[in-house]
C-alpha cells in the first residue's frame, strides 16, 4: 500500500517502533477507499493504532493526524479539492497549521 506521508511502512509513523505494524486508515468509514486510493495511510504500531492511548482511542490525536494528512494531501494533489473529497476541514483555525508536530501527537 502506498503511503503520500511516509516512504517507510515498515515503522510506526508516531512513535518509530517496528513490532506489530498495522496500516490505518487517516479517514475512515465512507473515505476509507478514497484514503487508500490517494496514499492516506500510514503505519502505525499496536499501541499508537488501537492501544490505550492510541488513535482509535484519542480523538485529539486522531484530529491532528487528520489534519497533517489535510496538508499533506494539499502539497500533492493541489487541484482537487481536499473538502470536496473527504467531508470536512480539519483546520479549526489558520493558526494550527504551522503548529502540527508529530512529538506532540
Amino acid at each position: 500500500m502506498n503511503s503520500i506521508m511516509t516512504k517507510n511502512m515498515e515503522v510506526c509513523f508516531l512513535c518509530g517502533s517496528r513490532k506489530c505494524i498495522e496500516i490505518h486508515h487517516i479517514y475512515s468509514g465512507p473515505f476509507r477507499k478514497k484514503s487508500t486510493k490517494y496514499g492516506m495511510v500510514v503505519p502505525l504500531c499496536y499501541e499508537c493504532h488501537r492501544g490505550t492511548n492510541g488513535v482509535h482511542s484519542n480523538r485529539a490525536k486522531m484530529d491532528k493526524l487528520r489534519a497533517l494528512g489535510q496538508r499533506k494531501f494539499q502539497e500533492v494533489y493541489p487541484n482537487i479539492d481536499f473538502l470536496k473529497t473527504f467531508g470536512r476541514n480539519y483546520f479549526y483555525e489558520e493558526t494550527e497549521l504551522p503548529s502540527l508536530d508529530l512529538e506532540k501527537l
